[in-house]
């Protein structure tokens, strides 16, 4: 089964585009760092300056480790929004309803259904009347 993902998608190329200004941020700060670098050897800028610009580049870099860690951690979100069985086996009638939301194991959301024996495994999805256009028919292997 699968939870409606696009709004996930969404916070997952985000965090990607955000990545990537970061990324460049840092390129365009390390060139700058090496022109001061270099004016301060030949005596033209401060040791302050020259001490600002590594500061800078200090702090895009971590912001660069900032933006990786975000857009990972949005990508691992996103792989919630797919819902796989561990095993065949029967669920029954799981009561949600329009705006429940499916959380991780171990939050502290309330469960939608527990399996105790490794059985045959269904689960019935109801699609209301005015849905079936946006609804396909039939079971696929995840």
């Amino acid at each position: 089964m699968e939870i409606d993902p696009r709004q996930q998608q969404a916070t997952v190329d985000s965090a990607r585009a955000t990545e990537r200004a970061e990324e460049s941020a840092l390129r365009l700060q390390r060139d700058e760092g090496e022109r001061q670098r270099k004016l301060f050897e030949a005596g033209v800028t401060s040791r302050d300056a020259y001490d600002q610009e590594r500061q800078t580049l200090r702090e895009r870099q971590g912001g660069l480790r900032v933006g990786r860690s975000t857009a990972q951690d949005a990508r691992r979100t996103l792989a919630y929004y797919t819902i796989r069985a561990p095993f065949e086996g029967v669920v029954g009638d799981i009561p949600v309803h329009v705006g429940d939301m499916a959380s991780p194991a171990n939050s502290s959301a309330m469960a939608l259904t527990t399996v105790d024996e490794n059985k045959d495994l269904e689960a019935y999805i109801y699609v209301p009347p005015s849905a079936p256009a946006r609804s396909t028919m039939g079971w696929r292997s995840i």
